[in-house]
């Protein structure tokens, strides 16, 4: 089943980057047979294999596996529910989808049908999929319907979190959550897996760290002081974490994160990355998970350089003045600091890197923001976690944690 919650999350982050799945490269062979990979090329733009539909907002999707290689999806699309069913096979590549279908529609049928059905005004599999059917869960053949009870089988499949350790967590975190990290230690809900005590401290309203080594990312087994916060939040939510950090190695990072260990994590990072050019600050979301029968980790991104565009039009020769300009906000990351929001709708989650930029010029300061493009999870990965790490070794990084403030969102 885990092959197919990743398909989806990798779909759904494709489709939201505005790229075509047969179009991405790596994609189909990562999860599915060439046969599949051929006829999804066949369909046309507007299929959508998740939903057995042309492509709409998916509201609701839960799997369930029925038996061995075989695994349902209960879709809920544009107010029509449905099951789409998925075939597994275990070959010399590793474990792939083999095939896709629902009642009365096979891939293949569609695949060869497409021709005839552009002209048509609509989908192929809007004419030929029935509103629901329970017929591959009941082990039935295609063509025999019966009423989808969707809310049965999203409770059959659970909405449970996962813990750093992979266990189910069951402990929802109470919202709104708010830490000013005032005092003289971490409060009672705060664990710190792989310790190093004397590299953080609590004092002056902060939670401030060093890290050293090249090895601090959420991703590493062995990363030092991983600040993971007691209970999961549950349904819809806005974490953000203000926080100032020192650019002085050229590879500094902050991470706030979802945490069910190095391979089920999803983070938001703004950390530094030096090139050609110099020093640049990046912002990133990344989810990590892992794949297959053999559990290989697969991680979908979405980063980019506020030197390029967003902030600074570039900091290249070619533009005069972006270099200075580009340190003048470098130095406002350790002076000012910055807000990081990592947000879950539904099974969609989404970064912002708030702050205020100097002013440049003839050019006023002020606020400024940069939005991520969106990752897809069924389930919250874990619980909240914290770090500041670093890319290289190549020296001490310093960050300084100041405030975590969770929040249930609001409905617009």
């Amino acid at each position: 089943m885990q092959l197919t919650r990743s398909f989806y999350d990798v779909v759904i982050g494709v489709r939201a980057s505005g790229a075509r799945i047969t179009e991405t490269p790596g994609l189909t062979e990562a999860f599915v047979s060439p046969q599949v990979a051929e006829a999804l090329a066949k369909t046309g733009t507007g299929f959508d294999p998740l939903s057995g539909g042309h492509q709409r907002v998916i509201e609701r999707y839960e799997l369930r596996s029925v038996e061995s290689g075989r695994v349902d999806a209960a879709v809920l699309a544009g107010g029509e529910a449905k099951i789409v069913n998925f075939r597994l096979e275990d070959g010399s590549d590793g474990l792939r989808i083999v095939d896709i279908f629902g009642d009365g529609w096979t891939l293949a049928n569609v695949a060869a049908m497409s021709d005839s059905a552009s002209g048509s005004g609509g989908s192929l599999f809007d004419q030929l999929a029935a509103p629901a059917t329970e017929a591959a869960r009941s082990g039935n053949t295609p063509g025999e319907t019966a009423t989808l009870d969707i809310e049965a089988l999203i409770a059959a499949d659970g909405d449970e979190p996962v813990t750093a350790g992979g266990a189910a967590q069951t402990a929802s975190l109470s919202l709104p959550f708010i830490d000013d990290f005032d005092g003289r230690d971490l409060g009672p809900a705060w664990q710190v897996q792989n310790p190093d005590t004397g590299a953080y401290i609590v004092e002056g309203s902060a939670l401030t760290v060093i890290s050293s080594g090249g090895n601090d990312t959420l991703t590493k087994a062995d990363a030092d002081n991983v600040f993971i916060l007691e209970g999961t939040p549950a349904g819809d939510f806005d974490i953000s974490l203000t926080a100032k950090l020192e650019p002085k190695t050229g590879s500094d990072a902050v991470e706030l994160a979802l945490f069910g260990g190095p391979e089920n994590v999803i983070r938001l990072s703004a950390y530094i990355y030096t090139s050609g050019c110099g020093a640049q600050l990046y912002v990133g979301i990344y989810n990590t998970r892992a794949v297959g029968a053999a559990n290989k980790s697969v991680t979908t991104s979405f980063s980019r350089s506020m030197f390029n565009g967003p902030f600074v039009k570039s900091v290249c020769s070619g533009n005069p003045g972006g270099r200075a300009y580009g340190d003048a906000i470098l130095t406002a990351l350790e002076n000012d600091g910055f807000r990081l929001i990592l947000s879950r709708r539904g099974p969609r989650y989404s970064g912002r890197l708030e702050m205020t930029l100097p002013a440049n010029g003839d050019q006023p300061g002020g606020p400024a923001q940069y939005n991520t493009q969106a990752v897809a999870a069924f389930k919250v990965p874990g619980p909240v976690a914290l770090l500041v790490g670093q890319g290289k070794s190549r020296g001490e990084t310093v960050g300084r944690l100041e405030r975590l403030e969770i929040t249930a969102a609001t409905a617009n």
